[in-house]
């Protein structure tokens, strides 16, 4: 769902039964979770620093 007026970014973990988004034998590399966090920190950090 678009909502080009909002004022805040969701994203995070979804329901993967329902959203069958990975397939059931897939898994996560924990060094990918730290660069997406420091990339996602990052972000939100130049954002309140723009705004």
């Amino acid at each position: 769902m678009s909502s080009p007026e909002a004022s805040v970014v969701l994203w995070g973990a979804q329901d993967t039964e329902h959203a069958r988004i990975h397939a059931s034998d897939e898994s996560v590399d924990p060094a990918e979770l730290e660069r997406m966090i420091a990339s996602q920190v990052l972000l939100l950090h130049r954002l309140a620093e723009a705004g």
